[in-house]
C-alpha cells in the first residue's frame, strides 16, 4: 500500500530536495536542460493558477516515485520548512506542501497553512478547534498594537487540549471545563513569538508567522 498523506520534518524535505538535484546535475546536459525549463514553465503556469499536466506525467513522475508516486499533499512541521524547498517539492511532487504549528501539550493542533496557498514563511490560519491569542512581551519589544500585523507571545486553547488530558481527567469535569477555556503558554526556557499578517489569497484570513526568541 502506498502513502498518499506525509507528514514530516523540514529536515526530511531538504534531504529529498538536495536528492533531486543532485540527480539532475549528474546526469546529461539534456536532461540538466529540460528539467529546468520543465520547473521554470511549471512555476510559471502556477502561479497563474494553471496545471501542466504534460510536465507532471512524462518529466515529474519519477520524482514522485521517490515518495511512492501516489503522495497528494506533504505537511511539514516541527521547524521552519525553507521557502526555496517548499516551492520546489510544490512543483516537483505536484501536490500541495504545507506548513504546520503545534505543541505536544496542544495535540499538535495549533495552525496549518492551506492547501491552496503559494506563498511560504507561515503556517497559515488557527485551526477550527483551535484559539491562538498574542501577548505582549515588552521586553522583546513585541506588542499587539504593531503593524502591519499584531505581534506578541503565542498563547493556545481550545479543544486540543483536552484530548491531551482527557484520559487523565476524564472523570473531572470541573477540570476539563476549566481547561477548555484556558490557553497554554510553552514552557520551556523559549519565547515562541507570533505574528498575524494578512492572508495573500483570501482577504478574511490571516496567516501566523512564527519567531523563537530564546529568554
Amino acid at each position: 500500500m502506498l502513502f498518499t498523506v506525509l507528514a514530516s520534518v523540514p529536515a526530511i524535505l531538504d534531504r529529498v530536495y538536495k536528492s533531486v538535484w543532485d540527480k539532475i546535475r549528474n546526469g546529461s546536459s539534456l536532461k540538466r536542460v529540460v528539467f529546468t525549463f520543465a520547473i521554470s514553465y511549471k512555476r510559471k503556469w502556477l502561479y497563474r493558477g494553471a496545471n501542466t499536466p504534460l510536465i507532471n506525467t512524462f518529466i515529474m513522475s519519477s520524482i514522485r516515485y521517490i515518495l511512492g508516486g501516489k503522495i497528494r499533499t506533504v505537511v511539514s512541521g516541527g521547524a521552519p520548512l525553507n521557502p526555496k524547498t517548499q516551492e520546489f517539492l510544490r512543483l516537483a511532487l505536484c501536490c500541495p506542501i504545507q506548513q504546520g504549528y503545534g505543541l505536544t501539550e496542544t495535540t499538535s493542533c495549533g495552525a496549518l497553512s492551506d492547501q491552496d496557498d503559494l506563498s511560504s514563511g507561515h503556517v497559515g490560519a488557527p485551526l477550527a478547534c483551535t484559539h491562538i491569542k498574542l501577548v505582549d512581551w515588552e521586553e522583546g519589544g513585541y506588542t499587539i498594537a504593531d503593524t502591519p500585523g499584531p505581534r506578541g507571545e503565542i498563547w493556545i486553547g481550545g479543544e486540543n487540549l483536552l484530548l491531551l488530558h482527557g484520559s487523565t481527567y476524564v472523570n473531572n469535569y470541573s477540570f476539563t471545563k476549566r481547561l477548555n477555556f484556558c490557553f497554554f503558554q510553552n514552557p520551556s526556557m523559549q519565547h515562541i513569538i507570533g505574528s498575524f499578517l494578512p492572508c495573500s489569497h483570501h482577504l478574511t484570513w490571516w496567516s501566523l508567522v512564527i519567531t523563537i526568541m530564546d529568554f
